[in-house]
Formats: C-alpha cells, structure tokens, sequence
C-alpha cells in the first residue's frame, strides 16, 4: 500500500515539472525552477495543514543528512561544471 506522504511528495514533483516546463515554453526567466519547488512544497504543506495532517506533516520534515549526503554533492558538482564552463568560454 502506497503512502500518502509518498504520493503527495511524487505529484508535488510531477507538478513542479509540469509548471517549469510551461514557464520556459512561456519564456518567463524571472522564476527559476527551484522557486517553483519551494512554492510548490509550501502549498502542499499549506494544504496538509488546513486539513490537520499531522501523519503527512510529520513525514514530510527536513532530513539533514539525507540532503548532505544525496541533494548537496550534486549541487556543488552543477556549480562547478557551470563555472568551468564558463572559464573555458572566457578563453
């Protein structure tokens, strides 16, 4: 059986795709991807909370090693690439 938390988590994501792709097709620079993550993560968790979901709340919080060990390296790796990128282009 699927959990709510999970499935909530993956439309959350599905919609930030979504709403990325339409922005960039809309040629709309101004608001990055990630701002629509955010936004999307804090709508969701609006929601929970007008519903009192306290179960989907509680599931959902910020894993810290999880974030330093799987979402942080690939960050610094898309950073550096850019900017070598950018260095090689200078020359």
């Amino acid at each position: 059986m699927l959990k709510w938390a999970t499935v909530v988590g993956i439309a959350a994501l599905a919609g930030t795709f979504v709403i990325g792709f339409m922005l960039e097709q809309r040629h709309v620079h101004w608001l990055p991807e990630a701002a629509v993550g955010v936004l999307m993560g804090v709508l969701v968790a609006g929601i929970a909370k007008y519903f009192h979901e306290s179960d989907l709340l509680e599931k959902e919080k910020f894993d810290f090693e999880f974030f330093m060990i799987w979402l942080l390296p690939p960050i610094i790796f898309e950073v550096r690439m850019a900017s070598c990128l950018c260095l090689c282009m200078m020359w």
